[in-house]
């Protein structure tokens, strides 16, 4: 009895982070969140048993402290072993899990599509590039033209 009691505690602990980040379940809940609010949408399409050590990653960055980015950002992730989740999943094409998606702040286009667990770096790295929710600024090249 003690041992589940301290497994319950346990959980409860580790999920206290994944609370305050306010993460989504339901695509079209967030979509609708997205627009109302013009925040871009972080999507992480994944297996239920991955799940909430995925969130607790993505919540927690030991690396650098990424709660501020995150919440500059509307969260849903999507457990792909539901029916819905499959559904979800078959929208964006993905067939690789965990997928992390970020959809602009109008919810009209997705901005990057990464496969794979993200490490603290790269996450940071695209939280960082994509917190405005609008496409990053591409530098024109010049044209050479030869005469």
């Amino acid at each position: 009895m003690i041992s589940m009691l301290n497994w319950v505690a346990g959980v409860v602990f580790a999920l206290a982070p994944v609370a305050d980040a306010n993460w989504q379940d339901d695509y079209g809940v967030a979509l609708r969140s997205t627009k109302q609010f013009e925040r871009p949408l972080l999507v992480v399409l994944d297996t239920r048993a991955r799940r909430l050590a995925h969130i607790q990653s993505v919540s927690q960055n030991r690396q650098v402290d990424d709660r501020a980015l995150l919440e500059k950002y509307t969260l849903c992730h999507v457990d792909v072993t539901t029916a819905y989740g499959r559904r979800v999943a078959e929208a964006f094409r993905a067939k690789t899990f965990p997928t992390t998606v970020i959809i602009d702040k109008s919810a009209s286009v997705k901005l990057v599509s990464k496969v794979g667990k993200l490490n603290d770096q790269q996450l940071h790295s695209i939280l960082v590039k994509y917190q405005s929710g609008e496409r990053p600024a591409v530098a024109a090249s010049p044209v050479v033209c030869k005469t």
